[in-house]
Formats: C-alpha cells, sequence, structure tokens
C-alpha cells in the first residue's frame, strides 16, 4: 500500500512530466514554446484524482494527488473535472482518471494535457491494479482473521484470542511494573434457561448480554467468551 503514493508522485514530478511529453510537443511546438507550455499547462493543474474498483472485493477506492504533492484517499471523486480519461489493463477498465484544473488554458495548452493524460494513464493503470489487488487481499485476509478469533453468536472474541492477548498483557504488566486486572462474569442457572426455554432464548441471551458488556466496556479494555 505504500508503494502507490511513490509511484504517482513519481509520474507527476515536472522532469518525468517534460520526460514523457518531450518527443510529442516537439512535433507540434518549437523548443522554448513547448517548454514555456508544458511549465503553464503543469501549474494549471490543481489536482489528479484516481478512482478504482477493486476486481476481487468490488470496493471502490479513489486517491487525490494535490499542490501539496502529497496523495490521499477520497470518498468520491470531483465532477467538476477538465479532462479524464479510462485506465485499462489487459483490456479490463479498472478505473478512471480524471485533472481538474485552476485557469483557463488555450487549446495548444489543453493539447498537451492532453497527451499528458494519455502518458500517464498506462503507468498510472499499472499502479492502480497492484494497489487495489493488495487493498484487496488486505481485507479479505482482516475478514478471515476476525472470523478466526471471533465467536459467531456473541461476537466476542474467543478462548484462543484470550490466550494470546492475555499473554502479550501479562508480559506488558510484568516489563512496565503495572497492574493487571481479569474479571470473570458467569451467568447463574443458564443451564436451566436452555431446558426450560430452549437453545434459541439461551442464544438471545448470551448475545444480549454481550452487547450489554462491549456498549459498557470503557476504551482500551477487551471481552472474550470462554465456554467452560
Amino acid at each position: 500500500k505504500g508503494k502507490f503514493p511513490l509511484q504517482i508522485e513519481d509520474i507527476t514530478h515536472f522532469h518525468v512530466i517534460m520526460d514523457l511529453l518531450g518527443e510529442h510537443s516537439q512535433k507540434h511546438f518549437k523548443s522554448k514554446y513547448s517548454y514555456d507550455n508544458i511549465k503553464k499547462v503543469i501549474s494549471a493543474i490543481e489536482r489528479i484524482e484516481i478512482c478504482g474498483i477493486s476486481p476481487l472485493s468490488g470496493k471502490e477506492y479513489c486517491f487525490s494527488f494535490g499542490e501539496d504533492h502529497k496523495i490521499v484517499e477520497i470518498e468520491h471523486m470531483d465532477e467538476n473535472y477538465s479532462l479524464k480519461k479510462e485506465l485499462i489493463q489487459n483490456n479490463n477498465k479498472i478505473g478512471e482518471i480524471r485533472i481538474i484544473i485552476s485557469e483557463n488554458i488555450n487549446k495548444k495548452e489543453k493539447k498537451l494535457l492532453e497527451m499528458l493524460l494519455n502518458k500517464i494513464s498506462v503507468p498510472v493503470a499499472i499502479s492502480l491494479e497492484k494497489e487495489l489487488m493488495l487493498r484487496a487481499l488486505e481485507l479479505n485476509n482482516k475478514k478471515l482473521y476476525e472470523k478466526a478469533i471471533t465467536d459467531a453468536l456473541t461476537e466476542l472474541y474467543n478462548r484462543e484470542y484470550m490466550r494470546e492477548y492475555l499473554s502479550k498483557k501479562i508480559e506488558e504488566a510484568k516489563r512496565h511494573n503495572f497492574p493487571l486486572s481479569i474479571a470473570m462474569i458467569d451467568i447463574d442457572f443458564f443451564k436451566k434457561v436452555n431446558d426450560t426455554y430452549g437453545h434459541m432464548a439461551g442464544d438471545h441471551i448470551l448475545s444480549t448480554f454481550a452487547s450489554l458488556i462491549k456498549e459498557n466496556m470503557p476504551d482500551g479494555h477487551q471481552t472474550t467468551q470462554v465456554d467452560c
């Protein structure tokens, strides 16, 4: 995930853009005029927005690269754009890139902007595809891990997580010499509830009780379920 911003920043550096546009601009402009126009076009760019949908999770991710040369994640793209281009990988659309400019430019300068968009769309598409795949894998791994350490009924952490978490906290308490407290909570006569009203009623009591504990648990505390 950390490489994506760096790749976008590399692509949008002035000297890289000059190299990307160099051979094309020489066909349309004289050398000095070309340089001045490219410089003006780049300074007119307010921000570049990139958006793509993960092929694995179906989740949409959008990014904005602005004048402060920092890429940040955004909720959605700006509809007031100047130019846009689809990002294609392996004949499939994986996203879109939009350029928003802060001032008016003439036809020749707009032509340069279109060239810029065409040239950076390929490396941006490659970077975006890798980023989307990586984020989807991270999200999937996180879901699998949460499922492995969480009780399906109560949504409390299970015994395996408790062992791992408690071991770490005991070591921290010893290392830093601070107190560590554990509260054990049991529901009296719970077997009688199951026998009398059925397991569905018992499950409802467990899930409701677990919700009450989580809602009233102070920050920094953990709750787990241990079946005895």
